[in-house]
This record gives structure tokens, sequence and C-alpha cells, in this order.
């Protein structure tokens, strides 16, 4: 995958990091494609460059990685450490209308607050 002259286009970096942090999440292009609300052939042919994202797309892709968009067409991006099931959860709530997503973000921040006014569990 090079572009003109030897460099990468924006395309090509965005795919080749899209690969790659798919790789190291430990998610098949189906589960990923899955996560991100989009059909897993139509996910394939992002990865082998035969299709190109839209801009919502590409933007989808990024919020389940956990990535900015920026990041992703700027060069090499090392994966932020999210697991499989934070990849899976953040798909779930990205396909959330925002009243939704609100309430969820609500229900947590209380969850945490309530968790840490607890004391510790000792043996």
């Amino acid at each position: 995958m090079e572009g003109t002259g030897g460099l990468m286009s924006s395309s090509e970096r965005f795919c080749q990091n899209l690969i790659n942090l798919r790789r190291k999440s430990g998610l098949s292009q189906d589960d990923f494609a899955a996560s991100c609300g989009m059909l897993a052939a139509y996910y394939g042919k992002l990865e082998r460059m035969e299709s190109s994202p839209t801009l919502r797309t590409a933007e989808k892709i990024c919020a389940n990685l956990g990535v900015p968009l920026a990041q992703m067409v700027g060069g090499e991006v090392d994966a932020p450490g999210h697991s499989q099931q934070d990849l899976l959860i953040l798909g779930l709530l990205e396909r959330l209308d925002p009243e939704d997503k609100a309430m969820i973000v609500e229900i947590i921040k209380l969850y945490a607050r309530r968790r840490s006014s607890r004391a510790p569990l000792t043996p």
C-alpha cells in the first residue's frame, strides 16, 4: 500500500491503522463490523481498500477504536488498550440515540460515585 512517491496516502494510512488496531484488539472482521453496525462484507472491502468509508463511517470506526480520526489518517497509531469486550460495548453505545447514550453515561457516573464511596472489601 504505497501512494505516489513511496508515501502512504491518508486513505492507505487509515486502512493500515484500521487493520493493525482491529487485529491488536483480538476481534475478527465480522465481530468488529458488527460492533460498528455495518455488514462484514462492507467492512472487508474497507480493509482491502476496495471501498472508501464515508466521513460518518470513518468517525464511527474511530470511536469504536478509541482513536481520533486525525490520528488514524496522520500516521501509525498504537492501540489504546481496549479489550475485545470494551470495543463491543463502545460499538453498542455508538449506535444509541443521544438521549439513551446520555442516560447510560449518567447511570455509569452514579454507579462510580456509589462504588467509590464504599469501603474496600477485605478478606
